[in-house]
Order: structure tokens, then C-alpha cells, then sequence
């Protein structure tokens, strides 16, 4: 890769590179077909010249997706002006983070959840990383984030999966 790093190489090196890219991408698009629609936004924050992305870790109090690390998030309300109004909504509702510090980048491509919901990641750009973290403690136990330089390296990249076994389900790393 001529010595650019893995992030460079992602298109993640700088913000008009992450803006190009989603600018262009051919995003998959789940047909709804009566579905439930949901928007998540992927909360890029820029701290000392590094990107980092911003989880939640799901309450046990919710519906669905307990204790889970999760993007901030929900269903599409009929007031929501649009999936990426939705997304920003949401993590105002759920982490506290003002609709007017979310700067929208795009959008990636869309999945079927297991819970057989159409989820729209918005990438936003956080303007204050500083902001006043404030939970929703239904919805949210806590927050943290993560370098997006940790993510990109294969080195610290795991795979889950799950299988039904003679002896009940089983996790395997």
C-alpha cells in the first residue's frame, strides 16, 4: 500500500476522504415489504487529530438487544422528518448528545437485524466529543468509545459466532 496506513487506505485517513467515500458508495438498500424501519447513527469523534467511534452498551431493561453493544438508535417515529432525523433523535434521547452537535456524512449500507427490522447506519460527525454524556438508564447503561485505528487493525480483530451443539447453544471466539 506504498507505506499509507490501514486507515488511509479505508478512506479514513481525514474527513474529506470518510465524505468522499460515503458520497460514492453504492449502498445496499433492504427491501421493507411491510417491515419495521430503524436508523442508527455511527458517532464519529475527532479527538487530538484521531477518529474514534462512539458505542452504548444496551440496558437489560429494554425489549430487545439487551446488554448488547449498540450504535445509539431506534424505530422511525411518523414525526421524524427522515432516517438520518431519526438516527439523531435517537442518540439525543438515549446518550444525551444535542441534535446540533450531529454533522450528517452519509449514510452506509442498510441491514435486516435478526429482530427482522431494516436498520440505516447514518455516519455523523460529532461536533463537541466533549459533549455532556447524559444516559437514558431505560435504554443505555454506558458509554465508551474506541479508536477507529483500534478497529481497522486486523490484530485486534476477533470472530464470534454462535452453534447449536449436543450439549445447547455454545459461544466460540
Amino acid at each position: 500500500n506504498g507505506g499509507r496506513s490501514r486507515m488511509q487506505v479505508l478512506g479514513l485517513g481525514d474527513e474529506g476522504r470518510l465524505r468522499k467515500r460515503l458520497r460514492v458508495l453504492d449502498r445496499r438498500v433492504v427491501e421493507v415489504n411491510g417491515r419495521a424501519r430503524a436508523a442508527v447513527l455511527v458517532p464519529i469523534l475527532e479527538r487530538d487529530g484521531s477518529w474514534e467511534l462512539l458505542f452504548c452498551v444496551r440496558s437489560n431493561d429494554v425489549a430487545t438487544h439487551k446488554g448488547q453493544v449498540a450504535f445509539p438508535g431506534g424505530h422511525v417515529e411518523d414525526h421524524d422528518r427522515d432516517l438520518a432525523h431519526t438516527a439523531i433523535r435517537e442518540a439525543e434521547e438515549e446518550v444525551g448528545l444535542p441534535q446540533h452537535q450531529v454533522e450528517v456524512l452519509g449514510m452506509s449500507h442498510e441491514v435486516l437485524s435478526h429482530t427482522d427490522v431494516v436498520v440505516t447506519p447514518v455516519i455523523g460527525k460529532v461536533l463537541d466529543p466533549d459533549f455532556d454524556i447524559v444516559l437514558d438508564p431505560v435504554e443505555v447503561d454506558q458509554v465508551f468509545s474506541v479508536p477507529l485505528a483500534h478497529l481497522a487493525n486486523p490484530a485486534s480483530q476477533t470472530e464470534h459466532y454462535e452453534r447449536d451443539t449436543p450439549l445447547g447453544k455454545k459461544n466460540f471466539l
